[in-house]
């Protein structure tokens, strides 16, 4: 039987839950998250670890089975462990826990999964796709800002530059998807993929040099994002031969809006808020199923949540938003309902989630989600 709780109960619960961070952020140093341990987070924070993480290897495997998906053979051993961008997603789920505990163990893992991912890829910039290579970028500025580690910053500014040489003036500006060939015949896009998350990566590393020129990147391919993905809170996912595709993923919906807003913490320009607000605004109501995220599929789809509630979660609490926080807390509730009895959630929000062997990219969201979010009863 559901309980129901009276409406200022829950008013009052909501309120502490996001009002709590700005009231400690200053006495625990962590950007807005107090220092305190949700028991939701914690349970499912330890069974993705349990599932996933292999401190021997320094790398995170692929399936919670730790066996190899024969029709997804990508990644370290043939894909018994993650591949380049969804190991980039786990990391970025330890920076999450880490950012709101600050514990020792992170710490370490988040050294050891650093030189694991460079001993798996030593040529870390030999990779197809720009996206891949921004999603590193931006969460090694993260660790730099978390942990003021130098090696992190430098190596993400590396990447950052590398993938920042294949913009040009194609289709309005913007960076090519792939980097192995460019041009408007060839086998190629421009996306939210890639220009968003460089959006994102460019306004981090303002905040952390200072210098000028991030911003103006920053701006510049906002800019492009705006007037040729955004439709009246729409996002379109890409431009291919000069045709803009519609396909509504929650990672899009996220990367343009969290931009948006970055640009607008750094700026005070309005206009990049009301574009974030209205993004947000759009999705929930027309790609969220009955207030909960979509399941959009395993393989890359699946770590898509993730990367839109980390964002609007940051938005939620900095601009003290109850109609947010709240769809984030009835999101969190059907995860915990959900979760198989490891611990582990999958694509799907709105179902029990199956014993079998799940996926660490779809496990990652529920997560991440938990990280930012404590789900009341319904």
């Amino acid at each position: 039987m559901k309980k129901y709780l009276k409406p200022m109960l829950v008013f009052s619960l909501f309120a502490l839950a996001f009002l709590l961070p700005s009231l400690t952020a200053h006495a625990t140093g962590t950007q807005g998250f107090p220092n305190i341990r949700s028991t939701y987070a914690e349970k499912s924070y330890n069974s993705f670890l349990r599932s996933y993480w292999d401190p021997k290897k320094g790398y995170f495997y692929m399936q919670s089975d730790h066996n190899i998906d024969p029709t997804h053979q990508v990644g370290p051993e043939n894909g018994r462990y993650s591949d380049y961008w969804w190991e980039a997603q786990s990391f970025d789920l330890v920076l999450d826990h880490y950012q709101r505990t600050r514990s020792p163990r992170d710490h370490k893992i988040i050294e050891q999964a650093y030189y694991g991912f460079l001993k798996a890829y030593p040529n870390y910039l030999q990779n197809d796709y720009n996206d891949d290579i921004g999603w590193w970028a931006n969460y090694l500025a993260r660790a730099y800002q978390l942990t003021g580690e130098k090696k992190f910053l430098a190596t993400s500014q590396k990447m950052f530059n590398f993938i920042l040489g294949y913009e040009d003036s194609t289709f309005g500006g913007g960076i090519w998807w792939k980097n192995t060939e460019t041009g408007p015949n060839a086998d190629n896009e421009k996306n939210v993929a890639t220009n968003g998350t460089a959006a994102m990566t460019a306004t981090r590393l303002y905040r952390i040099t200072g210098q000028r020129h991030y911003l103006n990147t920053a701006t510049r391919l906002f800019s492009f994002l705006k007037d040729n993905y955004y439709h009246n809170g729409r996002i379109v996912d890409r431009i291919r031969n000069g045709q803009p595709i519609f396909q509504d993923w929650t990672y899009d919906y996220g990367q343009f809006a969290n931009a948006a807003f970055q640009l607008y913490r750094l700026t005070g320009k309005r206009e990049y808020y009301l574009l974030a607000d209205k993004t947000y605004d759009y999705s929930i109501k027309n790609v969220a199923q009955d207030g909960i995220l979509p399941a959009e599929g395993n393989y890359d789809a699946g770590g898509f949540k993730g990367i839109y509630v980390r964002g609007l979660a940051e938005f939620a609490q900095k601009t003290h938003s109850f109609k947010y926080s709240r769809f984030l807390q009835n999101n969190a509730y059907h995860v915990v309902m959900n979760q198989n009895s490891q611990g582990l959630s999958g694509n799907d929000w709105t179902t029990k989630t199956p014993e079998t062997a799940i996926q660490s990219h779809s496990a990652a969201s529920g997560v991440i989600l938990l990280q930012y979010a404590y789900p009341l009863a319904h």
